[in-house]
């Protein structure tokens, strides 16, 4: 029986595609290299399947451009990469890069639309299957909500959280949870507690969290790390004591 395959759409949700973009600018910068060079510095060894996966969701977004030579990191990728989350910029590029996709920009238009309905029109109207369309529409949804496309900001609370003026602190090491101490989780909220350290409360207007939701919420915090200061080293018994001499 032939395997019944879905239309093409990006493998890789935008917070990937981003790291992926890093990643080649870290090793190749702007220069045009031929496709089996940017596979390599993608970390693929040789042009193989899943290389190609991550070469066309970056050509998806738009963050690798066509050149003379080969291929090259694009004008929206540096933007995305130089600019900080909070920056109108950054925020137009995202939105940008997510409606590039032809099936991400129907799916936007859709946006009314709960997840079941939405795989009901790919798998009607577009072709899909049940599981294509499920991995489709959690890629969408993960990268609209970095986007902020259905918000007004690009991801909510960041631009807030980038213009205060947050003190330099010094910060402890957060313990390791153990069996005995796991985040714990109710209807819409997930709770966690590091005593003395940290508590994290997260609200989920939509109930219970998926992992969906909580990739987003991963995505968010990769985008804070930037803005706030790094942890401060604790002092050794000789570094603390005072001097007797």
């Amino acid at each position: 029986m032939e395997r019944e395959r879905s239309p093409n759409y990006p493998a890789y949700a935008l917070d990937d595609a981003l790291e992926m973009a890093r990643q080649a600018y870290a090793n190749v910068k702007r220069v045009p290299v031929p496709m089996e060079a940017m596979a390599r510095a993608l970390g693929s060894s040789s042009l193989s399947g899943p290389a190609r996966s991550k070469i066309a969701a970056l050509r998806a977004y738009g963050l690798l451009e066509s050149a003379k030579d080969g291929l090259k990191v694009s004008d929206r990728a540096m933007t995305l990469i130089l600019a900080r989350p909070a920056d109108a910029k950054w925020i137009e590029a995202a939105r940008a890069a997510v409606l590039s996709p032809t099936l991400f920009a129907d799916l936007h238009e859709r946006s009314g639309m709960d997840d079941e309905q939405l795989q009901f029109h790919l798998v009607r109207d577009r072709a899909f299957s049940e599981d294509g369309a499920r991995r489709a529409i959690r890629s969408f949804r993960v990268s609209a909500a970095l986007a902020g496309l259905n918000s007004a900001d690009a991801v909510p609370g960041i631009a807030e959280a980038a213009t205060e003026e947050w003190p330099v602190v010094a910060t402890a090491t957060v313990p390791l949870l153990t069996p005995n101490q796991p985040p714990t989780t109710r209807t819409g909220e997930l709770v966690f507690d590091a005593p003395g350290v940290v508590s994290v409360r997260i609200a989920f207007p939509g109930g219970t969290p998926s992992a969906e939701s909580i990739s987003v919420v991963m995505s968010f915090l990769e985008l804070m790390k930037p803005l706030f200061p790094p942890a401060s080293k604790k002092p050794t018994n000789d570094e603390g004591a005072e001097s007797t001499d």
